[in-house]
């Protein structure tokens, strides 16, 4: 049976992706009380109940994309909260100067 790289590129990047949300997920559990005020600091309300749907949905979708399941929605599903995080978490676009390099950062 010959190799289709396209499918092992495929799945490299699954691997790749899904890996870094699920690890992502895992560390946010360990780090509670620190996110969760940055969070609040932000006027997220609720912060602490967000963060830990928010990390047990990027565990799950980020495992869903690993395992090879529901892949297109779990990938929407991960798109959409990537982009709903940095609306309202990162903001560097209302920052100048270091403050704007140091939010690219990290």
């Amino acid at each position: 049976m010959p190799i289709h790289y396209q499918d092992l590129l495929l799945m490299a990047g699954r691997v790749l992706l899904g890996g870094f949300f699920v690890v992502a997920g895992i560390h946010h559990f360990f780090s509670i009380p620190q996110i969760s005020a940055a969070m609040a600091q932000r006027g997220v309300p609720a912060a602490t109940p967000v963060l830990l749907i928010g990390s047990v949905f990027q565990i799950v979708a980020g495992a869903l994309l690993l395992a090879g399941f529901c892949v297109p929605a779990a990938a929407l599903g991960l798109v959409v909260f990537t982009f709903a995080a940095s609306i309202m978490l990162v903001d560097f676009w209302n920052k100048e100067g270091t403050a704007r390099e140091s939010a690219l950062a990290t």
